[in-house]
């Protein structure tokens, strides 16, 4: 299982976000699709913040959304960490995987950290705008999942 953040986000210049390619492939399975654009600093935020509340060993339901379409992961964790995802489709669980909390938010940091070295080049080359805050703010939350996965 991966979370696919590629090197393509651009900034939007219409509410100041960073769109481009998120996607995760698991069991030969891509979802929401193969090359899927969405909005990625705050898919990756919102996803950090929800899995981070959850680090602990009590049962939880949870949903992580994409910003564009009807697309989300629903997630049960059990009190042994261990995390069951079904990829919905406006309603619909088109497929399924199971994995472990700490594996997951793993995987959900090195989406953070290849979206920041995007953006610390990007920042380098002075294109599109100040990235400084951005950067800052996916930094802390990176710091946090780094503290929360056990070595």
């Amino acid at each position: 299982m991966e979370l696919i953040v590629k090197d393509d986000a651009f900034f939007s210049h219409a509410g100041g976000r960073i769109f481009g390619t998120i996607y995760f492939h698991a069991d030969e399975y891509a979802f929401p699709c193969v090359d899927w654009t969405d909005f990625t600093e705050e898919v990756l935020t919102m996803w950090a913040n929800e899995l981070l509340n959850r680090n602990n060993r009590h049962y939880s339901h949870f949903t992580l959304y994409f910003m564009d379409g009807d697309y989300w992961l629903d997630v049960c964790k059990d009190n042994k960490m261990h995390l069951t995802v079904k990829c919905m489709d406006n309603n619909t669980s088109v497929h399924e995987f199971e994995c472990d909390y700490f594996d997951f938010l793993s995987i959900v940091n090195d989406g953070m950290r290849s979206l920041l070295s995007l953006l610390h080049k990007r920042q380098k080359e002075a294109i599109d705008r100040d990235f400084s805050n951005t950067i800052r703010c996916l930094e802390r939350f990176s710091d946090q999942i780094e503290h929360a996965i056990p070595i």
